[in-house]
C-alpha cells in the first residue's frame, strides 16, 4: 500500500541506527547500518505461522494484513484493506469509509481523524471491549468525561474479575484501564498490572499480537524507558513493519534525544 502523508502527531519517525542506538537490547551488528529507514526484515516465526497448511486462504490472507505482508490481491478487499490502512495510519484511504470495512476500523480511523461524533455513531450500541474503549474515548474527545469514566468502567471490571483468553481483548481492556486511570488524575495507578497483562497477552496468548508489543512500549516511554520502550517498538515493527504506532513512538523518542536528523527521515 503506498504510504500518504499522514498528520503530524503520527508522522514521526526515525532512522533504525538512531532506534538501536536509544534500545540497550539491540545487536551492534544491525547498529552499524547507517541511514537504512526502520524496516527490519519480517520475523520468521510471523512467515511460518501464515504458511501453515491448516489455514483457508481468507485466514492466511487476514494473517498477512494483521502483520504488514497483504499483497495487492489481499488489499483488493475493502475491510482488509481498511485494516491495513489503519495499522500504518493511512487514514484518508478511501477503505477506512468504506461500508464493506469492519464498523469498528471505520470508527477507529474516524476518532483518528477528529470526527468523535462520527465514531460514536459507528460504535453503537456494541459491547465489546473495543468499541467500549473507542466510545471512552471519543467522549474524552468531546469534553463528556463522566460519560468517558462510565465507559470504560465494565471493560475494567471484565478485566479485574475475568481472565482474558484472547490477547487483542486483553490489550483493549488494558488501553480502557490506562484511559480511565488518566481521566481520574492518576496515570501512574496500575502500571505495573497493566505491564503485567500485556506481558501475558504476548507470551500466553499470542506471542506474534504485536498491539501487545507496541502498548508495553507506550507504558514505558511514559515511565521514562527509553531504551526499553524504543527496544519494544523494534520487536513490534519485526511483527509489522508498519505500525503507526511504533514509529510514533520512536519519533517522539528521537525528538526527546535530540536526533532531528533521525526525526526528519520519514517514513
Amino acid at each position: 500500500m503506498k504510504r500518504r502523508a499522514m498528520p503530524s502527531r503520527r508522522a514521526r519517525v526515525l532512522t533504525l541506527a538512531a532506534a538501536l542506538a536509544l534500545s540497550a537490547g539491540a545487536p551492534a551488528a544491525l547498529a552499524q547500518r547507517g541511514g537504512d529507514p526502520i524496516r527490519p526484515e519480517p520475523s520468521q516465526s510471523v512467515l511460518r505461522a501464515i504458511e501453515v497448511p491448516y489455514l483457508r486462504p481468507p485466514e492466511k490472507a487476514a494473517l498477512r494484513v494483521f502483520h504488514g505482508l497483504g499483497t495487492d490481491a489481499d488489499l483488493a478487499d475493502p475491510a482488509l484493506r481498511a485494516r491495513a490502512a489503519l495499522a500504518a495510519g493511512v487514514l484518508d484511504d478511501p477503505s477506512l469509509r468504506d461500508e464493506k470495512a469492519a464498523a469498528l476500523d471505520r470508527a477507529e480511523a474516524a476518532l483518528r481523524r477528529g470526527e468523535a461524533d462520527a465514531c460514536l455513531a459507528l460504535v453503537g450500541e456494541d459491547a465489546s471491549p473495543r468499541a467500549a474503549r473507542l466510545r471512552a474515548e471519543a467522549l474524552e474527545e468531546l469534553g463528556r468525561v463522566d460519560e468517558a469514566k462510565a465507559a470504560c468502567g465494565p471493560v475494567v471490571l471484565r478485566l479485574q474479575t475475568t481472565k482474558a483468553e484472547r490477547a487483542d481483548e486483553l490489550v483493549e481492556g488494558v488501553r480502557a484501564m490506562e484511559l480511565l486511570a488518566r481521566l481520574e488524575g492518576k496515570p501512574s495507578r496500575d502500571y505495573q498490572s497493566m505491564l503485567s497483562l500485556l506481558i501475558r497477552a504476548q507470551e500466553e496468548l499470542d506471542r506474534l499480537h504485536w498491539p501487545a508489543i507496541a502498548m508495553q512500549a507506550r507504558l514505558l516511554y511514559d515511565k521514562d524507558n527509553s531504551p526499553e520502550a524504543a527496544q519494544a517498538c523494534f520487536e513490534t515493527l519485526k511483527l509489522n513493519a508498519s505500525s503507526v504506532e511504533a514509529l510514533e513512538l520512536l519519533g517522539r523518542i528521537s525528538v526527546d534525544a535530540f536526533n532531528f536528523a533521525g526525526t526528519e527521515d520519514v517514513a
